[in-house]
């Protein structure tokens, strides 16, 4: 028999084990250790009983309980069909004013209306239409053809510069590079169009300037510069830019124009998605102010 070695300090066994002369105490498994093994053993058994588990030749263990996930998720389809189609006959039938008052449908729009925007628009738009150089904002308060859910349906439905037949047209005449304007005309509304906001010319170059923007500009952005939403021409007088407010940002705009274009979604998607489109992207900029 052989002679168990103990450990002069621990006064516990040592195993066979050494490395460098170090050998290895016999410890036993504390027993909480086993208690819990036993536990979830247990609670493996009582779930193999009551739930699906074993996969037999041609089937598997059912459980007493019965439940299939399959199920489950048809059952769920078939109950969020049902829904769906209950809201859909509800967006259908209702023309946008209605709807915008409907707090069901508003939040539906909220959820369904944002995976078709992330779909279609957030390519140009950003996601959650925070926007891009060249494509406009849509989370503020600042609208090219108006913001209220009739004007933004007309935007979405036959696009800017599209080949729908009742699409929105907008140009912004190339000043320049048309010859209408020379170097320093256009210079002289570039500092202008920034006096609007920042006022830095004296009161001779001011008044030429202005007699220039009154002449060429005044007819679709205003005497003021505050814009024409029935034209789709921008409020000058505010910090907000589609292609950028510093001065060489604003000559090239003038000097080469503008046009802009967005498709139309008439036809591509259905009128229902074109109507919840039109009221997630009209809660944006609520969205915003809210956080």
């Amino acid at each position: 028999m052989t002679k168990r070695e103990i450990d002069p300090y621990t006064g516990r066994e040592l195993t066979d084990h050494e490395w460098d002369g170090i050998k290895e105490l016999n410890t036993p498994v504390p027993k909480p250790v086993y208690w819990f093994l036993g536990i979830g053993f247990s609670i493996c058994v009582v779930l193999w009983i009551l739930l699906p588990a074993w996969p037999g030749i041609s089937t598997y263990t059912k459980g007493i309980l019965g439940i299939d996930q399959r199920d489950q998720v048809n059952e769920a389809l078939a109950a969020g069909k049902v829904d769906r189609s209950t809201w859909e006959t509800i967006v259908a039938s209702n023309d946008l004013a209605e709807l915008s008052g409907n707090e069901q449908i508003l939040q539906v729009a909220k959820d369904a209306g944002k995976v078709l925007f992330e779909d279609n628009c957030s390519v140009c738009h950003a996601s959650g239409g925070i926007g891009n150089a060249g494509y406009p904002t849509l989370n503020d308060t600042d609208w090219l053809w108006g913001g209220t859910v009739d004007e933004i349906y007309q935007t979405v439905r036959g696009g800017i510069n599209s080949r729908h037949d009742e699409t929105r047209f907008a140009q912004m005449m190339a000043y320049g590079e048309m010859q209408i304007l020379s170097r320093d005309e256009i210079s002289m509304l570039t500092d202008y169009v920034t006096s609007f906001s920042e006022p830095t010319q004296n009161e001779q170059q001011h008044t030429a300037a202005a007699a220039l923007f009154e002449t060429n500009c005044s007819s679709c952005h205003g005497i003021d510069g505050t814009g024409e939403q029935l034209l789709g021409a921008p409020n000058l007088t505010d910090a907000v830019w589609l292609y950028g407010g510093d001065k060489p940002s604003i000559y090239q705009t003038i000097y080469y124009g503008r046009a802009g274009h967005m498709p139309h979604w008439d036809g591509r998607i259905s009128d229902t998605d074109l109507k919840l489109l039109t009221l997630y992207v009209s809660q944006l900029s609520e969205t915003v102010s809210e956080d």
